[in-house]
């Protein structure tokens, strides 16, 4: 062949590095992308937390801001109240110091109790003393005035007269006609003494010759009311006698019940100004009803009559 024969190509690069190539500059670009979005996702987030807390604090000092308003506005009128209070309690004493001067003036009223604590017996004596009287204090210091025992029973048999009696209770009212007796009376006091003498009982206040004009039957607070007490308010009540079972808020005793339930008067809030004031009435004007705050109350205080 006359003609001249081709030039031999190049070898060519291998079909497959080109691919190469591009399959990593793809990878590289998707990479780069998720980055990016990844980015921008913890970027909301944080954002988003920076800006709820910004309101959260903003919320927090407006509700603290509102509640402190609140709380310095209550403080203010508990305040003005407190103030109200004290100034109706203050008018509320003079009034009741005013009206139950004198009432219980030059007589003696026996105030009943028992050896343990009762705040009852320290509001009778205030309310005695502030209307003017004398408050004679007898503390049964025995259970049932010692008459369990045989050699007291059989005395008190013999002052009372009931040789023939053997249950204990009618034993204990027939001691307690005879202490009334005594006391309403202006003789001699052999049963009073007959119970001092054994320690069953001990008197302060009560001079020989001088009738008591009231009866108050209180109890302890780690105590019942005593069934003699009991009695002996009966008994004087029997006698024309103004006899009451007190008792104080806070401490109850069941002696303004018990007093209620025999048919006696009652006063259960005698720590109270209006209290004090009932238990001057009733023994001053006969009074009759249970007065105070308890369930069995029938009013605050008596009627007050000119």
């Amino acid at each position: 062949d006359a003609r001249a024969p081709r030039a031999a190509r190049p070898p060519s690069a291998p079909s497959g590095s080109g691919g190469i190539t591009r399959v990593y500059n793809l990878r590289y670009h998707i990479a780069s992308l998720v980055s990016v979005f990844l980015a921008l996702a913890v970027g909301l987030v944080l954002g988003t937390v920076v800006v709820e807390r910004c309101m959260l604090d903003a919320q927090k000092t407006t509700l603290v801001g509102s509640l402190t308003k609140d709380f310095q506005s209550i403080s203010a009128e508990n305040k003005t109240m407190r103030t109200e209070v004290e100034a109706v309690r203050g008018f509320s004493d003079a009034t009741v110091a005013y009206m139950v001067d004198g009432k219980l003036r030059g007589r003696t009223v026996v105030l009943l109790t028992t050896p343990a604590r009762s705040d009852a017996l320290a509001a009778a004596q205030g309310a005695v003393k502030a209307a003017g009287g004398v408050a004679a204090v007898v503390t049964l210091r025995e259970e049932h005035a010692g008459l369990e025992d045989a050699a007291t029973a059989e005395r008190a048999r013999s002052l009372t007269r009931s040789r023939d009696v053997t249950d204990t209770g009618e034993l204990e009212s027939r001691i307690a006609s005879a202490l009334a007796a005594e006391w309403t009376g202006e003789g001699d006091r052999p049963a009073t003494e007959m119970l001092k003498s054994v320690g069953a009982m001990s008197v302060e206040g009560l001079p020989a010759g001088v009738a008591v004009a009231g009866v108050v039957l209180v109890a302890s607070s780690e105590a019942t009311v005593e069934p003699v007490a009991l009695e002996i308010a009966i008994a004087a009540a029997a006698r024309g006698v103004p006899a009451v079972g007190v008792e104080v808020t806070g401490q109850e005793t069941r002696a303004a019940d018990a007093a209620s339930e025999a048919g006696l008067a009652a006063v259960d809030h005698a720590d109270l100004p209006d209290g004090l004031l009932s238990l001057v009435w009733t023994l001053a004007e006969g009074a009759k009803g249970h007065y105070g705050l308890d369930k069995g109350a029938t009013a605050r205080f008596p009627e007050l009559r000119r």
